[in-house]
């Protein structure tokens, strides 16, 4: 028996939830990059000690919902947070609060962790004292061991609040096996790596009309080879993303090769091939074949 049980990761997008997670099981596995949006559904992170399993469920970030396919993502996160034994409300602690979202888990009743990300970026400790005394005084509930501050790009986790959610979770039977990360078949985990590729190496050039599809891995002793096609909306999407003269599409294969490498421990072979689905966030039978639910 362990303690076991499930917790919502939730806040507005790009404030670092990926990035808390990965750092949190010690491994990449979930798409970071500074757009937000990254997360598009409900990924379960599981992180395993000898006397706990939490579940970590890594929700699209809050934003106002744009066409078929945002409003299953607002569905998703909504899903969650009513699901879940524990919610931890991230934030970046740079930007300004958001006291509707605050005062609506002031009446949840479960128990809720605030942590707030992105120090760093503040100038200074009379900065910082000032910009968490806000969040002190809008959450004046809950105990300061409730709080926590960190820079989840530098692989910080808050040990003491992770013991603590550890307290409040019942015993049971562990849902996963002990060697499990993500609720995600390993095609996922190949799909981010690649996905992260494109929207780094992009930058703002591509919007979040990208998804990537594997459509075949062949895998053997020393090497595994992936064959993936990256979707886009529009021609001139598919032309920023292949690049002049192909460079930028085997930059993107390059980067995700060494990174698939090592996360797997044996050599990485892809081939990558950039189509246009036009309008597919918008066409319900496409977001089902992508692995969006309804």
């Amino acid at each position: 028996m362990k303690r076991v049980g499930f917790i919502a990761l939730i806040g507005d997008a790009n404030v670092g939830k990926s990035t808390f997670i990965n750092a949190l099981i010690k491994t990449k596995v979930l798409a970071v990059s500074d757009k937000p949006q990254t997360t598009r559904e409900n990924i379960k992170a599981i992180y395993n000690t000898d006397d706990a399993q939490l579940i970590f469920i890594d929700t699209p970030g809050f934003h106002k919902p744009h066409g078929k396919l945002g409003q299953i993502y607002i569905k998703d996160a909504k899903t969650a947070f009513d699901d879940a034994d524990i919610i931890i409300y991230m934030v970046d602690i740079s930007s300004k609060l958001n006291y509707d979202f605050i005062d609506k888990l002031r009446k949840v009743d479960r128990p809720v962790f605030v942590i707030m990300n992105k120090i760093d970026k503040l100038k200074s400790i009379e900065e910082y004292n000032r910009r968490s005394a806000l969040y002190y005084k809008a959450f004046s509930e809950l105990p300061r061991e409730n709080f926590a501050s960190i820079v989840a790009k530098d692989k910080e986790v808050p040990n003491y609040l992770i013991d603590k959610i550890k307290s409040l979770l019942p015993l049971s039977e562990p849902y996963f096996p002990d060697d499990m990360l993500l609720d995600h078949p390993i095609e996922f985990v190949y799909a981010e790596f690649i996905k992260e590729k494109c929207m780094r190496l992009c930058h703002d050039e591509v919007p979040h009309a990208l998804h990537v599809k594997i459509l075949n891995v062949e895998e053997s002793d020393d090497e595994v080879e992936i064959t993936a096609d990256i979707i886009v909306e529009k021609a001139s999407e598919r032309a920023i993303v292949i690049g002049k003269q192909g460079r930028m599409i085997s930059k993107i294969r390059r980067y995700s090769e060494t990174s698939i490498e090592g996360f797997i421990g044996k050599k990485c072979h892809i081939s990558l091939f950039v189509k246009v689905v036009e309008n597919w966030r918008e066409d319900m039978r496409r977001i089902v074949e992508y692995g969006y639910k309804e």
